[in-house]
């Protein structure tokens, strides 16, 4: 078990800071995969859940229907335009153009809705074992600032949770 230090304790955990940020925000979409982007859903009233990764057959054979997930490609999701106040996306940005995912994303989102991405420090040391030769790419906290931005997301701000992730949100803002 590795050892935790005063700041890591004083961190709240990621699932009260995502479901802090998202308060409120309805109709709320939440991208990723099993099991962390439900572990989240689970903390969001009213939240619909995107499943990114899993094969058809494994979301059934796995999910249990409570969260109403659907499997969906993050570069074409299938809502209209401004369909969404919030948009959480979980690890979503590890494969292929960060910046198609992103502009997906602010496709789908109100005027001045809230897009917050959560996703695995750079260098955290499971992540790094799972990304290993499968292509995955990991964002450094300043990497992803830009992409926001870059994305008409405005005022991009983060927050540092107990665990290994960096949760980075910022209001979208059409130009």
């Amino acid at each position: 078990m590795p050892a935790t230090t005063d700041t890591d304790t004083a961190r709240p955990p990621l699932t009260s800071i995502v479901a802090e940020l998202a308060l409120g925000l309805s109709p709320c979409l939440v991208l990723g995969s099993l099991p962390l982007a439900a572990q989240l859903v689970a903390h969001i009233d009213g939240a619909i859940f995107g499943e990114l990764r899993l094969p058809p057959r494994k979301l059934l054979r796995r999910h249990d229907g409570s969260f109403g997930a659907l499997r969906v490609a993050r570069d074409a999701l299938p809502w209209a335009p401004k369909s969404f106040a919030a948009i959480i996306a979980v690890d979503t940005l590890d494969h292929g153009d960060a910046g198609a995912a992103l502009a997906e994303y602010c496709r789908c989102l109100e005027e001045g809705g809230t897009l917050i991405v959560v996703e695995a420090l750079r260098g955290a040391a499971g992540h790094a074992l799972r990304s290993f030769g499968r292509g995955l790419r990991r964002f450094a906290p300043e990497d992803l600032t830009a992409l926001l931005l870059n994305a008409e997301v405005s005022a991009p701000r983060q927050r540092w949770p107990a665990e290994r992730y960096v949760v980075t949100v910022g209001q979208l803002r059409r130009t």
